[in-house]
């Protein structure tokens, strides 16, 4: 089965602005083509991760009234290239936590997505080898889910409570919403803080700081909304929150957006969604658990 993701936010010509979803029995992958190595390693290294970055902000902002579980969560992201992939490249995709995987060890399903790449590739003018020069692989890690029930069933409840309403209607209701269900199932005391921030951070992310961390579409829009709750509570700043309602054409949400300001001066605006992927999702952004990277995150907005 393919699902394509076009996120629209590709710059240079070499990576293809559309990730591919291939599933079959046992995977459940997402693969993005790479048509040239040309650029160099540095516009290649930033167009990926805008690329990830975007199709995550993408999967993860539905509003409550769309939200569907993922079963199963993704098991990696693909990189495809059809140029081959020099030292120095092949050094900046292993620091940002991919490897290269040999071709030969993909199940059948995986190998259609060479033929869906193909037909893009063609449909832009540009003739690819039939065959791609490389494939590199990052794989994805999922949070444990404690006591008897799943982060989508409890997605699902937070859904239902929140209704109609899309990130920033009522700020603080998301991340509400969801501590306190969580809290029903789990020990856990969730408060409007910076501790009770990482400890909600510890529950929905895992903490391996080399694979992507795959969290619930729900959970990552509770943590970006804890985040301005935390900063409003216990700082003098002042916080707005940006809505994020889906776009009519592209038919997809924003990431998360902020503002702060201390008394009197000027809003410096916030790009909360984008932050928290890069601190708790990427594996090229986290430096540390997940709890930690909250509480850093929160002394930088209060810095502001």
């Amino acid at each position: 089965m393919h699902q394509q993701n076009n996120n629209g936010n590709s710059q240079i010509d070499a990576v293809h602005p559309a990730v591919l979803q291939v599933s079959g029995e046992q995977t459940r992958r997402w693969c993005a083509a790479i048509w040239s190595v040309n650029p160099g390693e540095q516009l290649l290294i930033g167009e990926i991760r805008g690329l990830i970055q975007s199709t995550l902000v993408a999967h993860w902002m539905q509003p409550p009234l769309q939200y569907e579980p993922d079963t199963p969560a993704v098991n990696s992201f693909d990189l495809v290239f059809y140029e081959p992939v020099d030292d120095a490249l092949g050094n900046r995709l292993d620091a940002d936590g991919w490897s290269p995987v040999p071709i030969e060890q993909m199940v059948i399903e995986e190998y259609e997505q060479f033929e869906v790449f193909e037909q893009q590739a063609h449909k832009a003018g540009r003739q690819i080898p039939t065959r791609p020069a490389g494939l590199w692989r990052s794989e994805v890690v999922g949070a444990e889910e404690p006591g008897d029930f799943a982060w989508g069933q409890l997605g699902s409840e937070v859904a239902e409570m929140l209704d109609d309403q899309v990130w920033g209607d009522t700020p603080g209701w998301f991340s509400r919403a969801y501590c306190d269900r969580l809290e029903r199932r789990v020990q856990l005391g969730i408060g409007p803080n910076v501790d009770g921030l990482a400890t909600l951070a510890s529950a929905v992310i895992p903490d391996d700081e080399h694979r992507f961390r795959w969290i619930d579409g729900m959970a990552y829009q509770a943590l970006c909304d804890f985040v301005g709750v935390v900063v409003d509570a216990t700082s003098e700043l002042e916080v707005q929150w940006g809505t994020c309602p889906v776009d009519e054409k592209s038919g997809m949400a924003p990431a998360p957006l902020m503002r702060m300001r201390q008394a009197g001066g000027r809003w410096q605006r916030v790009s909360v969604g984008t932050d928290v992927l890069d601190r708790a999702v990427l594996p090229w952004g986290a430096q540390g658990n997940p709890a930690e990277e909250m509480k850093r995150l929160v002394q930088q907005y209060r810095q502001q």
